[in-house]
């Protein structure tokens, strides 16, 4: 079992250039006035179970994905396509693919377990808790060999790992004991440890979606393990994301990815969105920072969706639309369309009929967003997938 150090002081060991949080001795925490916050909140549909029907058959808890303690020093699919990272290499993108099905497997199985929690299907919490507590207990993610495309796969993992804790502790708290849920929470605490580590003081050059969703994984954290620190951190990047977004709603970064800078519009906009939503909940308005600066990156996208000219223009690279529209690629819509009032959707193209669904930003977002009480509801969406 890798030394648990959440407990002590591992924040200590670096700074947090910037951020709202200063560190002496064993972590005294400063906190803005603006983001001491009692207590972390989600958005309510994140706890609020929602049975489907009648249908009460147990989840069948086999086969669960097997802990990943192995090397994170891992390949790009974009690997030898220049600075772009634009065209994909198909020997590397295999290589990248079995590198992490085990890890892409706990994200959509713990997620999708999740999801069944909130639909009251039985039997999912305690699958749920062993999966974490058998990722926990071998010290899943930690390995301390990692590249940068490593570092992205924990971030990612640890969004996943946080919220489907954060849905199974509101929604059915007693089903974790005292002892796994020090142990899931240490692993979640050191993970987002590692995460704010390699994303803290970056170059702004080098600022991009990575840095977005490394601070969504850590808000997340920061509720499911009530940490303002984490929290702290998570807006502090989220400001340092929006500040990059231009008066035309375009992210300068981004750009770069040429035919794919559309694509990658919409890949930061997800983290962004999820932030400023569990912000919205906790007080906290980020949506309206920057001179609504998340608002002209929305619509932005939106336009792009339905005329990708712009971003060929800038870009002198026509855009990869494939699959923009399929419902994960566009989940984010729910979660914006519940709590913010804006223009920004008023020419959103036509929704997929599924529901809209993504496991890093934490399920069924449809069925979450349309169950809670924030300010207006998502569209109804058809489809019922429970996984």
């Amino acid at each position: 079992m890798h030394k648990q150090i959440s407990k002590s002081c591992v924040l200590s060991t670096f700074i947090l250039v910037g951020s709202l949080l200063s560190f002496s001795g064993c972590a005294m925490q400063v906190k803005s006035p603006e983001t001491q916050i009692k207590q972390l909140v989600a958005p309510a549909g994140f706890g609020l179970v929602t049975r489907g029907g009648s249908d009460d058959e147990a989840v069948d808890c086999v086969d669960l994905p097997e802990p990943y303690t192995e090397s994170l020093s891992m390949r790009s699919k974009y690997e030898g396509s220049g600075k772009s990272r634009a065209d994909i290499n198909k020997k590397a993108m295999l290589s990248y693919k079995q590198h992490t099905a085990d890890v892409r497997d706990f994200e959509k199985y713990s997620i999708g377990l999740s999801d069944k929690v909130l639909k009251g299907k039985p039997g999912a919490g305690k699958c749920l808790v062993k999966l974490l507590e058998n990722w926990a207990g071998a010290d899943a993610l930690m390995n301390d060999e990692v590249n940068h495309i490593g570092e992205a796969v924990r971030k990612w993992a640890l969004a996943c790992a946080s919220l489907s804790y954060l849905k199974l502790n509101l929604a059915e708290p007693q089903t974790i004991t005292a002892d796994q849920k020090e142990v899931i929470e240490d692993w979640l605490y050191d993970l987002s440890v590692e995460v704010q580590k390699y994303y803290t003081d970056r170059p702004l050059k080098k600022v991009n979606n990575h840095d977005y969703w490394a601070a969504w994984a850590v808000m997340s954290a920061s509720v499911a393990l009530q940490k303002q620190e984490l929290f702290d951190w998570a807006v502090m990047k989220y400001r340092e994301g929006v500040g990059q977004i231009d008066a035309s709603g375009y992210l300068p970064n981004e750009l770069r990815r040429k035919q794919r800078a559309l694509e990658y519009h919409n890949f930061a906009l997800q983290p962004l969105v999820m932030i400023a939503v569990f912000a919205d909940a906790n007080g906290l308005d980020l949506a309206s920072e920057h001179q609504g600066a998340l608002g002209r990156l929305t619509k932005r996208v939106v336009d792009g969706l339905n005329d990708s000219t712009p971003f060929t223009l800038l870009t002198g690279r026509e855009q990869k639309v494939e699959g923009l529209l399929n419902p994960w690629s566009v989940a984010w819509v729910a979660p914006y369309a519940a709590t913010f009032d804006s223009i920004a959707l008023a020419d959103l193209p036509e929704l997929p009929p599924e529901q809209l669904k993504a496991s890093r930003l934490g399920g069924n977002l449809s069925r979450m967003f349309k169950a809670s009480t924030h300010k207006k509801d998502t569209k109804d969406q058809v489809s019922d997938e429970s996984s």
